[in-house]
């Protein structure tokens, strides 16, 4: 089919047998005309281009206008819509190259003139049918020059997909199919390298794979700022100081030697956008304060500050040192479900921070080691922390107590005392102790040395031999054994124990002690308790063991050993004697 068999048809119908007739006009043997059929050819003429103002992406209710652009020659111009593999029926021409849509709708749109090819296809979009996604840059909006970023979408709906737009540019990006996670829908779309050429400003949209031209809202506008562009490194500080408890008013100050009109302040590992402030001019210098006031557990973060300038409000400076600001105090959670309400708060974390003042002393009285039933008293001391002093046993969250410190004017220390008692097998373990200052309690000391408490007299006492003997020559070997139910696996021993207990009880998994070759030193009486490696309970002590060191060489020990023996000997002579005499004596006066 060629251009020139394009133009208007009609047709006619008549009986065969009056056929002949068709050239006598004043015989009506013919059917009325049909309808006009107009041919139209397309592809004669280099295709238009169509455009949507102000964008395909329309939200309803908003005006919308197709443009079908073409050489200044073409007067004529056809709109048509969801086009398929066929062409169109009919091509509906008028004299504007404008479509005003007054009712807006999902639609694919081409526009051929009367004989040129069809345009590429437009497809329309109407967006704000469902609630708006969340747009963020991970890890951070803030990108070096030529780095890369991942763009993160998520939206509570079930989407199956969403749409990235870049703003003043009107082309769309598809994602893969969205993945759905902890009751959202959510997609990645990795970016860059991210360059100073453009603003990089993106939107995005969810759509519903049974109905992909209609989407939601659109999220809010991201942008992406391009860091190290400028030359400048601003500094940032605190005031009153990095570390500060809950509900404090604190203020963060970002300055600049260059002239810059504005600065921005960033948490590092954060999608939050930065917050910007106008710079003010003082003390020869470029600055802006961002206040924080009250603090709370959620200002609690690394801070970085920027400079920028109006007229390129996307391109910062070089970043400025890190900044850690520390918020002490009680911190509580909640969440929301599924029907979004929030949960109710979570029981109350207290957060404090250690390091601040040098560590405090720690000692237990009478001594840390204890009977099960006993007391004993730990001591917490300083000479810098004034403040309330807290007590903590290794494995447990919370602290054991705080307890308001008093001045010892003849130790020259501030104290607390932290009485335990009566003890049970619960109170042994290792314990540390922190100074603080009233004006900021959650802000404590470094901790003490450990103090470890033994608490004995909760198992059966084992029982405690030598060998060879109790009875040593000096420079013999020696080895002491504590025989305990099969179950125990640390034994410790002590000497000389009186009628207090021993400081401390240092335990092994063997129960032989040897004592290897002895002096006159190893003399002296000995105990040994049992007890499981896992625990800080122990056995009684058992019965006490004299060892006796004899400095002695074997002739004298030999003599002193035969002369031991005669006087037995002579003994019990003598006491047979005077039985013998006894009786005899007695039988004579019977007599």
């Amino acid at each position: 089919m060629t251009s020139a068999q394009g133009d208007t048809y009609r047709c006619y119908s008549s009986h065969s047998s009056s056929s002949y007739l068709l050239s006598l006009p004043s015989e009506p043997l013919l059917s009325l005309p049909s309808e006009p059929l107009e041919l139209l050819v397309s592809g004669v003429h280099r295709e238009p281009a169509l455009l949507a103002q102000p964008g395909t992406l329309v939200l309803p209710g908003h005006s919308l206008t197709l443009q079908c652009h073409m050489e200044a020659s073409f007067d004529r111009f056809v709109l048509t819509k969801e086009e398929g593999l066929t062409h169109p029926q009919r091509l509906n021409g008028q004299l504007s190259p404008n479509f005003p849509l007054n009712h807006k709708n999902h639609t694919h749109g081409d526009c051929p003139t009367n004989s040129s090819e069809c345009s590429d296809p437009l497809e329309l979009m109407v967006t704000g049918s469902y609630s708006k996604p969340n747009l963020s840059a991970l890890p951070s909006p803030v990108v070096i020059s030529g780095g890369n970023v991942t763009l993160h979408l998520a939206l509570r709906e079930r989407f199956g997909r969403f749409i990235l737009t870049e703003e003043g540019d009107h082309r769309f990006f598809w994602a893969l199919d969205s993945q759905h996670a902890s009751g959202q829908s959510q997609a990645l779309f990795p970016v860059g390298p991210v360059t100073p050429s453009h603003r990089w400003t993106f939107r995005c949209y969810g759509c519903y794979r049974n109905r992909p031209l209609v989407c939601s809202h659109p999220s809010d506008s991201l942008e992406l700022l391009v860091s190290e562009w400028l030359s400048d490194r601003p500094s940032l500080s605190v005031h009153p100081g990095p570390r500060v408890a809950s509900g404090e008013n604190v203020t963060l100050l970002c300055q600049s030697q260059n002239q810059r009109d504005t600065f921005l302040l960033s948490k590092e590992k954060t999608a939050d956008p930065p917050l910007r402030l106008r710079s003010e001019h003082g003390a020869r210098q470029y600055q802006a304060e961002f206040s924080m006031s009250p603090v709370t557990s959620a200002h609690g973060d690394t801070y970085r500050c920027y400079s920028s300038d109006s007229s390129s409000p996307f391109l910062l400076s070089h970043p400025s040192e890190p900044l850690e600001l520390l918020v002490t105090g009680q911190y509580q959670c909640a969440y929301y479900t599924a029907e979004d309400i929030l949960s109710e708060r979570s029981d109350p974390l207290l957060l404090v921070v250690t390091g601040e003042y040098s560590a405090p002393s720690l000692s237990a009285q009478p001594g840390s080691v204890v009977a099960s039933g006993g007391n004993v008293s730990l001591s917490c001391s300083s000479k810098i922390t004034s403040g309330p002093f807290h007590l903590l046993k290794e494995g447990e969250a919370d602290p054991r107590g705080s307890m308001k410190s008093e001045w010892r004017e003849h130790a020259g220390r501030w104290q607390a005392i932290f009485p335990l008692g009566p003890v049970k097998p619960s109170h042994g373990g290792t314990y540390r102790c922190y100074g603080s200052q009233s004006s900021n309690p959650n802000v404590w000391s470094q901790p003490s040395d450990p103090l470890h408490i033994e608490v004995t007299g909760v198992h059966k006492e084992p029982a405690l031999t030598a060998q060879p003997s109790t009875l040593v020559l000096s420079g013999h070997s020696l080895t002491l054994q504590c025989h305990a139910e099969a179950s125990f696996d640390r034994f410790a021993l002590t000497k000389d124990e009186g009628i207090t207990h021993p400081w401390r009880l240092d335990g092994q998994r063997s129960p032989d002690f040897p004592l290897g070759h002895v002096n006159c030193t190893h003399g002296g009486r000995y105990r040994c308790y049992s007890g499981h490696h896992l625990s800080s309970a122990w056995s009684a002590p058992s019965a006490p063991l004299d060892i006796l060191v004899a400095d002695l060489d074997w002739n004298l020990i030999i003599l002193i050993r035969v002369s031991v023996a005669l006087v037995l000997l002579l003994s019990l002579l003598l006491f047979l004697f005077l039985l013998f005499w006894c009786q005899s004596k007695g039988k004579t006066l019977v007599e």
